[in-house]
């Protein structure tokens, strides 16, 4: 990792080899960002300074790199309108993905046809609003990558592009997947930023013990563990929220080495409020396409569902509805090997995801109705994009 001084050295000396002509606001903003990121504040720790320069690293590649390639990304007018309209829920998934890796790689290069052709389409893209019709294929594992399509693997930030040369569509998904992430890291970085001069005395928070506490009660209802007999390891976080009030979340994980498992929680400090439980086992991937669909059994595993909805949701819970939801391709085979259960209050809902290739519920998430809408919604966009059809089915 270059140290800020060096990285913001050699930003300027790429910019002068690569002159390109950006419009002044986005020039002000980029240089503003640019100075946020790469300006460390001596009294930040030093989780928020490693923070900070992944932020400028996101900044160099996403601001830069591409820029001087021949200007893809020098997003104003429509670029930036569509840009704008990028939700609070997608700003930070693309925030918490430019974080994963320090740079961008490509299964394969461009050619010198592509480019040329990417950069026509990138002009088209901010000054005319030509955008694509759908979006990049977003994969958890490599297994999941469709030959004839983009498909972005977060945890790695690998592009996996087909080796026939893009179409126009695919051009535009790409450009318009960078102009969306450019816009959530400058977003995302502005809040975080706004948290770090914020005063500490103006954040109420519940202390380190009751956090620990809380996280350590609900694993144990959810999955009949003692907490005790694990090691455990506390990670300490400040954001905003859509509404821009601070909030601070430890992240605690408990490890349970006889078992080869890890659970991992986050709890608002704020109000105590754990809105994601997930569980890891050593053993391999939660993912597979290789499992056939079998609705029977997934309708036998609603009972132990419920029961972990009711630990995390409230025993006196009341549902309004009781979902299946899987993902299944043309010859009844699951797409992901995850079938998720939903349970839905009036006010929100709670989601469980059982792992069919590793046989365990990994993850118990909470959701608004609206949260809950848009994420059905993107489930069956990807899946459309990898041929699968979205099931939902009522618990019987």
């Amino acid at each position: 990792m270059l140290s800020d001084e060096k990285m913001d050295r050699e930003i300027r000396e790429h910019v002068k080899e690569h002159p390109v002509i950006l419009p002044e606001d986005y020039q002000a903003m980029v240089q503003e960002q640019i100075k946020k990121c790469c300006e460390g504040e001596m009294h930040m720790n030093k989780k928020k300074q490693r923070k900070k320069k992944m932020i400028a690293a996101a900044c160099v590649i996403l601001c830069v790199g591409v820029c001087g390639a021949g200007g893809v990304r020098a997003g104003m007018n429509y670029a930036k309108q569509r840009a704008e309209q990028t939700s609070e829920k997608e700003q930070e998934d693309l925030w918490t993905d430019a974080a994963k890796a320090d740079a961008d790689t490509f299964s394969r290069e461009l050619s010198q046809k592509e480019q040329k052709r990417l950069n026509e389409l990138a002009e088209k893209y901010q000054a005319e609003g030509l955008f694509p019709d759908g979006s990049i294929l977003q994969i958890s594992d490599k297994s999941e990558i469709v030959s004839d399509q983009i498909c972005f693997l977060a945890q790695n930030s690998t592009f996996y592009l087909p080796e026939k040369a893009l179409n126009d569509e695919q051009m535009l998904e790409l450009i318009d997947f960078y102009a969306k992430r450019d816009y959530s890291v400058t977003a995302q970085g502005q809040k975080d930023a706004d948290v770090t001069n914020a005063s500490a005395d103006d954040v109420t928070e519940i202390t380190q013990e009751e956090a620990l506490e809380k996280a350590s009660t609900l694993l144990e209802q959810l999955y009949g563990i003692d907490t005790d007999t694990l090691a455990v390891d506390t990670e300490h976080d400040q954001a905003l929220d859509a509404n821009g009030e601070t909030f601070t979340t430890d992240h605690i994980t408990y490890r349970d080495e006889a078992a080869g498992i890890s659970y991992m929680v986050s709890v608002n400090l704020q109000n105590g409020e754990i809105k994601t439980v997930s569980a890891e086992k050593d053993t391999g991937s939660n993912y597979s396409k290789k499992i056939a669909e079998d609705a029977a059994q997934y309708q036998g595993l609603s009972l132990d569902a419920e029961k972990m909805a009711h630990a995390y949701m409230g025993e006196n819970a009341v549902w309004t509805a009781k979902r299946i939801e899987y993902m299944r391709d043309e010859k009844q085979m699951l797409g992901t090997g995850i079938v998720n259960y939903i349970f839905v209050t009036d006010a929100d809902a709670c989601v469980i995801s059982y792992s069919c290739a590793q046989q365990y519920f990994y993850q118990v998430r909470q959701f608004s109705k609206d949260e809950l809408d848009s994420y059905l919604s993107d489930e069956k966009e990807q899946g459309a994009l990898r041929s699968l059809e979205q099931i939902i089915a009522d618990v019987k």
